[in-house]
């Protein structure tokens, strides 16, 4: 069965040579090159073709140019292909070494996040097991049930929000802490009201993030509103696209103050029609205890 995700990094001053190949049926294969060695990871066909999905909304397949970064004889090549149905792509990226999601290049837009989450689940699985067979327990997350409030309209847009959730840490690989005190996690449900396709992305349709009472503004946190909607089976609302007449259901998660309560957060639409408002900023119910 061909692959439908391979991905793979290299580096000759890092002596590191890696490939990780995706099959629709769930299994992942990592290859360690330079050692000959070998690991098989049984996991859940969902798991592949949600890796897949999460490519598409980023944009992979329509990403103007196959080129990011310039080479350079110490740099860490990341390669990364996708095939879905009749459409097949390939990008290659150079960086200087062991950069984090936000110090790509910024072209990239979302796909920062997946290079970076790729190369960790690689690393993580060769330095926890050895090489062979591995099997992992992947059950696809249960979706938690929402009570969301009125809806707005905000542009093309109706925005209903539920009450948030605090949370102290995100477990996995790494584990994510927040900088300011919690994670605050706030549950949307966002209907695209129009005919034509509707983009969300957080530093547009959130940018201007959540305040407190206290007038303190905190924006939204990628990384983290990426491995809770992973974690929980929702769409993480970093960056979406919006069919006609589509509703999802998904999560935007804020680095807050420990202290911090009576959140208000600004949704807007960038592209509004004239008759409805721009922007609207919603009053977020109490965070549950």
């Amino acid at each position: 069965m061909e692959a439908v995700v391979v991905f793979s990094y290299e580096s000759q001053s890092l002596k590191v040579d890696r490939r990780v190949s995706y099959y629709q049926d769930g299994r992942v294969v990592i290859e360690d090159r330079r050692r000959a060695q070998q690991w098989i990871v049984h996991g859940q066909p969902e798991d592949v073709m949600a890796l897949l999905g999460r490519l598409e909304r980023q944009g992979f397949f329509t990403l103007p140019k196959d080129q990011f970064g310039a080479p350079c004889p110490t740099c860490l090549t990341y390669r990364l292909s996708a095939r879905q149905g009749n459409r097949q792509r390939s990008i290659r990226v150079d960086t200087p070494p062991w950069l984090t999601a936000s110090e790509l290049p910024r072209d990239l837009g979302g796909l920062r996040l997946s290079i970076t989450q790729l190369q960790i689940a690689a690393d993580s699985t060769m330095a926890m097991y050895p090489p062979g067979e591995v099997h992992l327990a992947t059950p696809t997350p249960t979706p938690p049930q929402f009570t969301f409030g009125p809806a707005l309209i905000v542009g093309d847009l109706e925005v209903a929000v539920s009450t948030p959730v605090m949370v102290d840490i995100l477990e996995g690989m790494p584990k994510l802490r927040p900088e300011q005190g919690r994670f605050l996690v706030v549950p949307l449900r966002i209907v695209n009201r129009s005919n034509n396709y509707q983009q969300i992305a957080a530093n547009l349709t959130f940018g201007e993030g959540v305040r407190d009472n206290r007038g303190r503004q905190y924006e939204a946190n990628l990384a983290a509103t990426n491995r809770y909607a992973e974690q929980h089976g929702l769409t993480s609302l970093t960056l979406h696209r919006l069919a006609p007449w589509e509703t999802v259901i998904g999560v935007i998660v804020f680095d807050v103050a420990g202290n911090a309560s009576g959140f208000q957060l600004t949704v807007r639409d960038t592209d509004p029609p004239v008759s409805n408002p721009p922007a609207v900023t919603l009053s977020l119910p109490a965070v549950a205890p």
